[in-house]
């Protein structure tokens, strides 16, 4: 080999050389290049979760898992992901089921605990005043009693004047029962009970007015007591009161409403049972909400997914 040839051949080398020396800077080139894109795409996913874009992150994964693949195995990854959103998509339609169901339990409880509490704290206030009450009235009962049976065997000195006040006294007073109203307290009911049963035969001129005045006497009080006695006694309950001034005999343990109370009661009765019907229809529709994706998801599980629709 002459010289020429020599020069030649080396140069033919360093341009081979050169030639692989540029070809593996440009493939370095485009390897960094290619690594600076996917560090740019992770970045921007990145940032789309931060954003709370999670359906465009969750794409842009998807696109990017997808070109690796071959075109051949895209159609079932897709139907992986489907397989995979419809059971996240059961998933939290339960638990927003639970979260509404608790908040609808939640809501029942408070109110019953409310009522109850309504219920208790007017009970409470008006107890002692009831019990006070009813004392008070056994107190006038007896006092009617016993000035009946005085009429029926005592007799002492008493002016007629005391006499026709105690009788006028006694009239107020049964107008008042009549009404509804209370005895208790009532000015001068129990001197006009203790005068009236205080009948001297020596004050009227004849048998006959005595008599009169006797069984007058009798029949204002004995018409008195009937507003004194207790008129029941309801281990059972009582539906309503018939009638104003009815007196009823009580039982450890029980409670009286007033009327508003009691129409509130059977307003919060009413409320519970719509609130009851409109649970019971939520967890209806929420069961046909869940068989509705499980078949669904059988026909995906079977059949695959369905195809993308063109817009």
């Amino acid at each position: 080999m002459n010289k020429a040839t020599q020069e030649a051949a080396d140069a033919q080398k360093v341009l081979e050389d050169a030639t692989k020396d540029a070809a593996t800077a440009a493939l370095s080139a485009s390897d960094a290049m290619a690594q600076i894109a996917r560090q740019r795409n992770d970045l921007e996913i990145q940032l789309l979760e931060a954003q709370g874009k999670t359906e465009e992150a969750t794409a842009r994964k998807r696109a990017d898992i997808l070109t690796g693949l071959d075109a051949s195995l895209a159609p079932l990854q897709n139907q992986i992901w489907g397989v995979q959103d419809a059971n996240e998509a059961a998933k939290i339609a339960a638990e927003e089921a639970d979260k509404a169901q608790k908040l609808l339990d939640d809501s029942a409880k408070a109110a019953q605990q409310a009522q109850q509490q309504a219920q208790q704290d007017a009970t409470k206030a008006a107890q002692q005043a009831a019990e006070q009450q009813i004392k008070s009235m056994e107190a006038v009962h007896d006092s009617i009693s016993s000035a009946l049976k005085s009429m029926m065997g005592e007799s002492e000195v008493f002016a007629m004047a005391q006499r026709a006040q105690a009788k006028e006294t006694l009239a107020r007073a049964l107008q008042v029962a009549k009404a509804g109203g209370t005895l208790v307290g009532f000015a001068g009911l129990d001197e006009a009970v203790a005068s009236i049963g205080k009948l001297d035969k020596n004050n009227f001129a004849s048998a006959l007015g005595y008599n009169a005045e006797f069984g007058q006497s009798v029949g204002l009080l004995s018409e008195l007591e009937k507003y004194t006695r207790v008129n029941g006694s309801h281990e059972a309950g009582l539906e309503r009161v018939p009638f104003n001034g009815y007196v009823a005999q009580l039982h450890a343990g029980e409670r009286v409403q007033t009327a508003s109370q009691a129409a509130a009661s059977d307003s919060n009765v009413v409320e519970m049972r719509a609130m009851r019907e409109e649970i019971k229809a939520g967890q209806i529709a929420m069961a046909v909400s869940l068989d509705k994706i499980a078949k669904l998801q059988q026909r995906w599980d079977g059949n695959g997914m369905p195809e993308v629709r063109a817009q």
